[in-house]
């Protein structure tokens, strides 16, 4: 795939699935095997930050989801993408409003503005894997769970 192909296709899976919770994305731009290194919710156990990268399809499909219920009126927009070789950096901003639980965090009905930036491998036409740094604590504050969810402070 060309440049453009691949930033077209990172693109897509941040508005339609992060943004619009479009599951069928994945399946269509996500390798099965895929593994998301981050530290962030573990699905399985819905606690905050572990250290277990998100592995596969289906999985990453779950964490989705946990977003989703907690904000599901979440928009996520690409502001900027930069593509050289297999990989593309992207950077986002989600906006939303926690309506919902979310890190053992029950709705606070605040709203909230996140940024991160991702690194996505392509290979094949698919995004096979993923790096992303973003605010959590950031975002933690503004649904005011900072000194729930990081301990005292």
């Amino acid at each position: 795939m060309s440049l453009a192909e691949n930033k077209a296709l990172v693109r897509r899976l941040y508005e339609e699935l992060w943004g619009r919770g479009n599951l069928a994305v994945v399946d269509e731009c996500v390798a099965r095997d895929y593994v998301n290194h981050q530290r962030t919710i573990d699905p399985h156990v819905d606690a905050p930050m572990s250290a277990v990268d998100i592995c596969g399809a289906e999985i990453f499909k779950q964490l989705v989801q946990a977003w989703r219920r907690g904000f599901p009126d979440v928009e996520t927009s690409v502001e900027e993408q930069i593509a050289e070789g297999d990989k593309v950096v992207t950077r986002w901003v989600s906006r939303g409003t926690h309506s919902g639980p979310w890190m053992q965090v029950p709705a606070s009905g605040h709203s909230m503005v996140v940024e991160g930036i991702s690194i996505d491998r392509v290979a094949g036409g698919k995004i096979v894997e993923s790096w992303t740094n973003w605010d959590l604590l950031g975002l933690l504050e503004q649904i005011g769970a900072s000194r729930d969810a990081t301990g005292p402070g």
